[in-house]
This record gives structure tokens, C-alpha cells and sequence, in this order.
């Protein structure tokens, strides 16, 4: 059997969700040279001068929002959250949603700070990346009333789900979790996924991949993904990574 072979410099990849202000990345100049482009998500709090830096590289999109463990805070995140989205290269809020595995904020708390982004987003016509753990369910009720776009990030359902996110025009994303043994569920589940609608991303520097896990995830660790995820859709690395890239261009807006 040959060995997989994902190091190919000739594709194309966006890496649609990274924590690039994370201290375990932050200040690494090499890192956006891996990609030819991402989103990185700024919680507010983590220092909105040094997210405002780093959109200045031609390469990289923000994204800010909220997220459910610390959605008990929302109130005094508010203000710094409004400031973020205000970016020219803001192109979405998130990650904002529901975690009902961790609950490190109370489930109504939760749904009420997610509720209040969904607002906040369709007031500036933004698309929302959702955050959806233990919590499909009330995701997606909480979710009717939104008339944007939507990415799922890091989808970890079904195949059941997938296709009641497809019928909706939903996007989703896949990372590292596709690559692990114990997700058939989720490989099955991008089988049925619409191919106009799915993105890569590493949600680095979280949920590094295999052949990397256990270490601290990078955007070049995208091509893992990419090359996982074509072997489920049946089609090439290159292929698959155009396809990812030209869809993650089309829901963030980036021309």
C-alpha cells in the first residue's frame, strides 16, 4: 500500500478557523506562510490591538464572537465585540453557540448570549460560525430565527444531522476530529454533506490531526484535512482543495 502523500505544494488551502492569538501561536511570524489564507477568531478580551495587527497580513480574515463558555460575560464583552465585527476584515461573528458538554457558563446564559449575536449579526448582514457541542438540538431551534448564513465549525454529528443542516443551506467544517479512528460517524456524515458547502479548518491550536496529534495544532496541518476529507468524497487533494478554498471565499464574501 502506498503511503498518503498530503505535503503537495501545488494546492490551495484556507484554513477557515485557527485561534492565531493563542500563546501557543501568538508571535509566530512564520505561520500565516503555511496557508494561502484563514480566518482566526478573536474572543474579546484577547486584546483587540493584536487582532487589529494581524488582519493587517494580506493573507489572514477575522472572525469575533463570543463563545459559550464565557457567554456568562457577554455583557462586558459586548462593547469590544461590536468594535471587532466594525473590522474591513471582519467577515463573520463567531464562534458563538451553544456547549452543553462543558458548561462553563449556564445553559440560559448560553442560549441567551447566542441569541443576542444571532441579532447583532443580522444587523450588520454578517454570517455566523456556530459552535454546537452536546446541543444540536436547541442549536438548531434557536437557529430558525436567523435569516443569514451559518457554518457549522468543527461539525461532530451524524449523518442524520448532516442532512437536516443541508436542508437548511447550512455550511459546515471539518478538522482534525475527521482524521481521528473513533469518528466514523462524523466520515459518514461528510459523505452526505453537499460539496459546495464544506470547509476545511484546524481550529488550531486545538484538535491537531493524525499523523500530528497530541501536539499543538498549525494552518499547515489543513492539507491533513483536506486530504482525509477527499478520500471520504471520492475525489483528489487538489481538488478537494480548491473546492474548499472557493467555498470558504463564497461564505465569507472574500473576493
Amino acid at each position: 500500500m502506498n503511503k498518503k502523500n498530503y505535503s503537495s505544494k501545488k494546492i490551495k488551502l484556507f484554513d477557515s478557523h485557527a485561534h492565531l492569538l493563542d500563546g501557543r501561536l501568538k508571535g509566530d511570524e512564520q505561520i500565516m506562510d503555511e496557508v494561502d489564507r484563514a480566518v482566526t477568531v478573536f474572543e474579546p478580551g484577547e486584546g483587540i490591538r493584536e487582532y487589529e495587527k494581524l488582519l493587517a497580513n494580506p493573507r489572514l480574515y477575522g472572525a469575533c464572537g463570543v463563545h459559550p463558555h464565557y457567554a456568562d460575560g457577554y455583557s462586558e464583552k459586548e462593547n469590544e465585540l461590536v468594535e471587532g465585527l466594525g473590522f474591513d476584515k471582519t467577515v463573520a461573528l463567531g464562534e458563538t453557540g451553544l456547549d452543553f458538554h462543558y458548561e462553563n457558563s449556564p445553559r440560559e446564559i448560553q442560549k441567551e448570549a447566542f441569541a443576542s449575536q444571532l441579532k447583532l449579526a443580522d444587523s450588520l448582514s454578517l454570517p455566523v460560525i456556530v459552535h454546537s457541542r452536546k446541543a444540536f438540538r436547541e442549536t438548531m431551534r434557536i437557529l430558525e430565527g436567523f435569516n443569514g448564513d451559518v457554518l457549522f465549525h468543527c461539525f461532530s454529528e451524524g449523518p442524520r444531522e448532516m442532512e437536516e443542516v443541508m436542508e437548511r443551506g447550512y455550511y459546515v467544517s471539518t478538522g482534525g476530529i475527521i482524521t481521528f479512528p473513533s469518528a466514523e460517524s462524523v466520515r459518514e456524515a461528510f459523505k452526505v454533506a453537499v460539496n459546495e458547502r464544506v470547509l476545511i479548518e484546524t481550529d488550531s491550536p486545538y484538535l491537531a490531526p493524525v499523523p500530528k496529534r497530541g501536539k499543538v495544532n498549525r494552518p499547515l496541518w489543513v492539507r491533513y484535512v483536506a486530504g482525509r476529507l477527499a478520500e471520504i468524497k471520492g475525489i483528489s487533494l487538489p481538488e478537494m482543495s480548491v473546492m474548499t478554498y472557493n467555498n470558504a471565499s463564497v461564505f465569507f464574501g472574500i473576493e
